[in-house]
């Protein structure tokens, strides 16, 4: 059971999710198998961000939480409170995480094509971007039920933090733990 009347409506709340990732990242890749889309990587790498960019980012999650405000994603219930707590999931994030030269900010692949090595190679491809632009430590941000946080730590990254999960909390309606990761490249 979710918060949310309809999948509908949670899939509407998935595009914000979605489009305020975006905002913020650096890099982006699709990976695709006979014309179809299977799994996509959004990063963020900090030295690629001059003013301009983070200015942009700043601007463009405020954009993001006014649309979904205004119901320009289509009718969501319960707005405000989805606002107040990716808010207060922000504020979590930024004080458990890391010293860090960047970030795995959306990540993921259809369940169909797991194991295949796709995410792996997703990866691969974005670490080795954000070590040449002289990136040390990745993070990335999941929760816990909902993630694959085995691949993470097959892949070499470690459990930095844990703590509640506002949004996923709430729109699960069950305590929802939030996980931070940390890689060294």
């Amino acid at each position: 059971m979710t918060t949310f009347a309809k999948k509908e409506e949670m899939s509407r709340t998935m595009k914000s999710y979605i489009d305020f990732c975006q905002v913020s990242a650096t890099w982006k890749e699709t990976a695709c198998v006979s014309d179809q889309i299977v799994g996509f990587l959004f990063g963020r790498v900090d030295c690629e961000l001059g003013v301009i960019c983070r200015l942009r980012t700043l601007f463009g999650h405020g954009a993001v939480y006014l649309k979904l405000l205004l119901g320009l994603y289509g009718h969501v219930s319960h707005r405000l409170k989805i606002i107040r707590c990716a808010l207060a999931d922000d504020k979590n994030i930024a004080a458990n995480s890391p010293d860090a030269d960047g970030e795995v900010t959306f990540f993921v692949v259809d369940s169909a094509f797991r194991g295949r090595g796709i995410g792996k190679a997703l990866m691969n491809r974005f670490l080795q971007h954000a070590k040449s632009k002289g990136a040390r430590r990745i993070t990335v941000y999941t929760t816990d039920p909902g993630c694959n946080w085995g691949f993470y730590e097959r892949y070499g990254f470690k459990l930095h933090a844990s703590f509640h999960d506002n949004f996923t909390s709430f729109a699960r309606k069950e305590e929802v733990k939030a996980l931070i990761f940390a890689i060294d490249i």
